[in-house]
């Protein structure tokens, strides 16, 4: 199945990071003009891929909820 969405800068890095950069096509930059957000693409080949969307959207929300909309993990490390 394939997916498309978009999404903020944030939430396409932990979908990244838990599906795999390379199986994430970033379709347009800018979607809404912002610089905020991204309009992307993935194929959901199984039941674990289904998981790595669930733990990217929890590592989001997490970072949100640590680091605000701002935050920058790695400099709070």
């Amino acid at each position: 199945m394939t997916v498309k969405l978009v999404l903020n800068n944030r939430t396409v890095r932990c979908i990244q990071d838990n599906l795999g950069a390379e199986r994430v096509t970033i379709l347009e930059d800018n979607y809404t003009g912002d610089n905020s957000d991204k309009y992307i693409q993935f194929e959901i080949e199984s039941w674990v891929d289904v998981l790595h969307i669930i733990h990217a959207g929890q590592d989001s929300g997490l970072e949100l909820g640590l680091y605000g909309m701002k935050g920058d993990p790695k400099k709070a490390a």
